[in-house]
């Protein structure tokens, strides 16, 4: 149900990194010094392959590292050294993006089930959310990563969603990749992104958020029914990628 700049929402699926924590700049930091470490010069090529295999589970780029290298690692040795680094810095640096909280709060206290849909693996998600005190939001971690699955199928959401049980149709899916958000898209869900994302991905109509705090929970009760409605302020625009409109770079969120 849409009306205005208010939808129905029964239930949500979070990505964690780069949707609910300032992650994405640390992720490819870890990458380079793991690549520098191997002395794997960073060259154009290099960079080419790490924008190529984005979409690829942390396992599986760490396959293809090995081949780069050439210094006898494995890529299962690549995946455990890069999977330390990150432990390291999800308990000592990362950060909630300002407003997260607030807004899982809301969602907890509206009745709304929660559930993390990501790439990572869920141990390392699990020391993130034990650090920052995340977990009591979330009836479970589905990762692709340990799944052996990629956010290019809806595999992963429809996990997700049995978790919580909640209808397709009012279940948003809350990512910041592009190919995670288009596939969500495709099947049903209703899609909201963060412009960490890369924009010129997405070939629809959007409306751009700036924070968390645009976003809000309002109860609608009849005589037969009651309904969470969320809803989003003014402050938002539409855009649309189509026709390649220009988007503040001071802006966070969009949704779709």
């Amino acid at each position: 149900m849409r009306e205005g700049n208010v939808m129905a929402i029964e239930g949500a699926i979070f990505d964690c990194d780069g949707t609910l924590v300032d992650s994405m700049p640390m992720w490819h930091e870890v990458v380079l010094r793991l690549l520098e470490k191997h002395n794997l010069e960073l060259n154009v090529h290099t960079r080419e392959l790490l924008n190529k295999i984005e979409p690829l589970s942390v396992p599986d780029k760490c396959d293809i590292f090995a081949e780069e290298i050439h210094d006898g690692s494995t890529g299962e040795s690549l995946f455990e050294e890069l999977c330390a680094l990150v432990r390291y810095e999800y308990e000592h640096s990362i950060q909630p993006y300002p407003g997260a909280r607030e807004l899982l709060d809301a969602f907890e206290q509206a009745g709304i089930p929660m559930v993390i849909a990501t790439s990572t693996g869920e141990a390392e998600v699990r020391a993130l959310f034990e650090t920052h005190g995340r977990s009591k939001y979330f009836s479970g971690i589905v990762s692709a990563e340990d799944l052996k699955l990629t956010k290019t199928e809806p595999t992963i959401y429809y996990r997700a969603q049995e978790i919580i049980g909640t209808p397709t149709k009012t279940t948003w899916v809350f990512e910041d990749a592009p190919f995670g958000l288009a596939t969500a898209r495709r099947r049903a869900f209703q899609p909201y992104a963060s412009t960490t994302g890369m924009m010129d991905a997405m070939k629809h109509f959007c409306m751009i958020m700036q924070r968390f705090s645009h976003l809000n929970i309002r109860m609608y009760r009849s005589s037969n029914c009651s309904r969470c409605l969320l809803r989003w302020t003014n402050g938002a625009r539409f855009f649309s990628i189509r026709k390649q409109e220009a988007v503040p770079r001071s802006s966070r969120w969009w949704i779709a």
